[in-house]
């Protein structure tokens, strides 16, 4: 199976882009900023399995622990069983990563003052 870290690729520019908005962490060297940036990504994904669990039948969340035990389950494999299992996947990402986006801001709004 893929790596989780190639499946989401989109993640991790996301973080990217919400640091480098923030501003908060241009005074940091890259390699400080390498070391924050997973744990960053390993939430977002926690919040986003918190948000489509909920919206899988036993069937389909039998079908996931299968996948996920596999070892030749691709990226798009998986994709592809979120968007046929949560028809309102995009939705539901959506709207997870804009919470988090801006509990993200408001927490180094906070740091800074």
């Amino acid at each position: 199976m893929e790596t989780q870290a190639q499946q989401f690729d989109f993640l991790r520019a996301y973080i990217e882009k919400i640091i480098d908005e923030s501003g908060a962490f241009d005074s940091l060297s890259e390699d400080t900023r390498d070391e924050f940036i997973p744990q960053f990504v390993a939430e977002a994904e926690r919040r986003i399995g918190i948000a489509v669990m909920p919206e899988l039948n036993e069937a389909s969340a039998k079908e996931f622990t299968a996948m996920l035990e596999s070892e030749s389950t691709t990226a798009d494999q998986l994709q592809t069983f979120w968007q046929t299992n949560v028809p309102e996947l995009d939705k539901i990402v959506k709207i997870t990563l804009e919470a988090f986006k801006k509990e993200f801001m408001e927490t180094l709004s906070g740091l800074e003052q």
